[in-house]
């Protein structure tokens, strides 16, 4: 039987990647990106509400040849799969969505040429 998770995303970063690396020295990298979602009220008014999503990217490719040209409102295209993690806060169980992050493009002109041979990983 097929199973299928895949996520695909195109929004501005809110703030420039941040990478850490793990207890045993795998690099990590989150980023927050918002989408926009639109409609017409009752009234036939246009509203708008932001939307923001959590990605993490372990893969070292990107991490290393694409991040480096991100930063605050580079406006991407993602495509991953969703993850929750379970965390307690204050003696209650939570749960967080997340986009683990499997390829980046982007969606304007890029400062350097090096960026162009970014892309999917496997």
């Amino acid at each position: 039987m097929l199973s299928l998770n895949r996520v695909e995303l195109i929004g501005h970063l809110g703030s420039a990647p941040k990478t850490t690396r793990t207890n045993t020295g795998r690099p990590v990298a989150n980023l927050r990106l918002c989408t926009n979602k639109t409609w017409k009220d009752d009234e036939g008014k246009r509203q708008e509400r932001e939307v923001w999503h959590q990605l993490t990217v372990w893969a070292p490719g990107l991490i290393e040849r694409v991040l480096p040209h991100l930063g605050t409102g580079s406006y991407i295209r993602v495509v991953g799969e969703l993850n929750y993690q379970t965390f307690e806060k204050d003696g209650q169980e939570h749960k967080a969505a997340e986009i683990i992050v499997r390829e980046i493009g982007f969606l304007e002109p890029r400062a350097t040429s090096e960026a162009e041979d970014a892309g999917a990983v496997d």
